[in-house]
C-alpha cells in the first residue's frame, strides 16, 4: 500500500498533466497535432534510439539472438494474419490490414517507459529494450510497405 502514491505521483499524474496540457494548449496555441506526430516520429524517436544504442553495452551475440527472434517472431505472425486472412477470404486491402496488425506492436512510445518502470535497476534495460524495438519495427515496416506495393491498383 505504501507503494501506489509514490507510483501514482512519479507515473500517472504526469500521463494526465500532459494530457491536461495538451487539452487546453493545444487550441489556444493552435498546435497540428500531425506537425507533432511527424517531428517525434521523424526526429525525437530516431534522435532517442541513436542515443541509447550508441552508448549500449550489450554483448553482440545477445543482440543477433534477440534480433534473428524478433524477426522469426513477427514474421511468423504475419504470416499468420495473412493465412487468417485468406481463410477467411478477405480482400488483398484487408489482408494488408491483417498482417499489419498481426506484425505491428507498439512497444516504443508506451512500452519502453513501462519496462524502464518495471526492472528500475537492471542494467542495460533500455538499451535491450530499444533493441528490440527497432528489430521489431523494422520488420514491421519492411512487411506493410511490401503490402502495401503488392495491392492491386
Amino acid at each position: 500500500m505504501t507503494q501506489l502514491l509514490p507510483i501514482f505521483l512519479n507515473v500517472i499524474v504526469p500521463v494526465f498533466a500532459l494530457v491536461v496540457v495538451g487539452y487546453y494548449a493545444g487550441p489556444k496555441l493552435q498546435l497540428d497535432a500531425r506537425t507533432l506526430s511527424r517531428y517525434s516520429y521523424y526526429i525525437l524517436i530516431p534522435c532517442f534510439v541513436f542515443d541509447t544504442l550508441s552508448n549500449a553495452k550489450i554483448e553482440a551475440a545477445l543482440a543477433l539472438r534477440m534480433t534473428l527472434y524478433a524477426f522469426v517472431v513477427h514474421l511468423g505472425c504475419a504470416l499468420l494474419g495473412f493465412v487468417l486472412a485468406k481463410i477467411l477470404r478477405r480482400d488483398p486491402k484487408m489482408i494488408a490490414a491483417y498482417m499489419a496488425i498481426a506484425i505491428f506492436g507498439n512497444v516504443g512510445n508506451f512500452g519502453l517507459p513501462m519496462i524502464k518502470f518495471r526492472f528500475p535497476d537492471e542494467p542495460n534495460v533500455l538499451e535491450i529494450s530499444t533493441l528490440y524495438f527497432l528489430a521489431i519495427m523494422s520488420v514491421s515496416f519492411v512487411v506493410n510497405v511490401a503490402d502495401q506495393v503488392s495491392l492491386p491498383r
